[in-house]
């Protein structure tokens, strides 16, 4: 009952406030989930690595709706911070795929470090700063925490995803 109340809410705030090209792109990211749970939740089909590179496409897209709707010439501005982003999340996906497999993460954690050089090189805007703080929490993470318990890098790792909430 408080589910459904909780969603119902939801609905209507959301057609009454947000904009109609942000619901359609969340109505589009939605679908995107819709058939990624279909595809590989419930019918158990394709690979780890397809699996993973639709989820961070999803979550890029997820976060980067908002900005992507809210300004003029997007694909100009938006498309290489969310390429990295997306990066970014395939990143962390693979290195806690790695943890809990119990497989060295070396390589990752520098593959992490690259794509930081490569934001950092790329451009002065905040969306690079963010993703570059990002992978280096990702690249220290996957360094220091094999001391820490296997639960803990996951969290971690995660965290690192939430640096835009320092560059707002």
């Amino acid at each position: 009952m408080l589910l459904g109340s909780v969603v119902v809410a939801d609905a209507v705030i959301a057609l009454l406030w947000l904009p109609g090209s942000l619901l359609l792109w969340g109505g589009a990211v939605g679908a995107g989930v819709f058939c990624y749970l279909v595809i590989f939740v419930l019918r158990r089909r394709g690979g780890t690595i397809r699996k993973r590179l639709c989820a961070a496409l999803l979550f890029a897209m997820g976060t980067f709706g908002a900005a992507w709707t809210g300004i003029a010439e997007p694909w100009r501005i938006l498309s290489g911070p969310a390429a990295a982003f997306g990066i970014l999340c395939f990143g962390n996906m693979e290195l806690i795929e790695g943890w809990e497999r119990r497989q060295s993460g070396a390589r990752g954690g520098l593959w992490m470090l690259l794509l930081a050089a490569v934001c950092v090189v790329a451009g002065h805007s905040r969306w690079y700063g963010m993703i570059a703080a990002g992978a280096v929490g990702l690249a220290a993470v996957d360094r220091f925490g094999a001391t820490l318990p296997r639960e803990a890098g996951g969290v971690l790792a995660d965290l690192a995803l939430l640096t835009p909430l320092f560059f707002r």
